[in-house]
């Protein structure tokens, strides 16, 4: 919802309600999953909220370095920043791995967060913002699935509930910005929701 509001006024990607629609049915099936309760503030939940405000604004900048710069531009200078800005941190805290399969955990790690990146670069380049950021909310699904394979948590009903909301919700997004590409024949998603 973030990157859908902050798409018009920086990018001039306006949303048109059909969007606000796919984007707000997902951020409900995320609730449903979530079914969070009313209980106390804790400062700490500020810290989400303001990696949910980074995650979008990351999302936004992709999006406009799309525009100008080469994927290979903007998957060096992104991970070069983070390592420059995170590197005093991580020194300060460094352990060094006792197993050796820790290593390729972490090869696989970079390998695959750069390989995501890569492709949302270039998912990027082809669509707008506000269209793309609905299926962020499928993360939580695989994210689902990660958690059984790895942990055996069994799915509640709860999350396979939201999770088809989320999945329906993106599904809808996908047919209406087909819809809406008319005769393009194949080209990028329009910029302008036409209803």
């Amino acid at each position: 919802m973030i990157v859908a509001a902050l798409a018009g006024p920086i990018l001039g990607e306006w949303v048109g309600w059909h969007r606000v629609l796919a984007i707000g049915a997902g951020f409900l099936g995320v609730l449903v999953v979530m079914h969070p309760g009313v209980g106390s503030f804790h400062w700490a939940m500020l810290l989400v909220l303001g990696a949910t405000l980074g995650f979008a604004l990351y999302n936004i900048s992709t999006r406009y370095l799309a525009a100008f710069d080469p994927p290979a531009v903007t998957q060096t200078y992104t991970p070069l920043v983070g390592l420059l800005v995170m590197t005093p941190f991580g020194l300060a805290a460094w352990q060094w791995p006792q197993e050796w399969w820790l290593w390729i955990l972490f090869a696989g790690l970079g390998f695959w967060g750069g390989l995501g990146h890569w492709l949302l670069i270039l998912a990027h380049r082809a669509a707008p913002a506000p269209v793309l950021a609905p299926y962020m909310y499928l993360g939580l699904i695989w994210m689902s699935f990660a958690g059984y394979w790895v942990f055996g948590d069994i799915p509640t009903t709860w999350t396979l509930g939201g999770g088809a909301i989320v999945i329906v919700a993106g599904l809808y997004l996908l047919a209406r910005e087909r819809k809406s590409l008319g005769g393009a024949k194949g080209g990028p998603a329009s910029d302008v929701d036409p209803v």
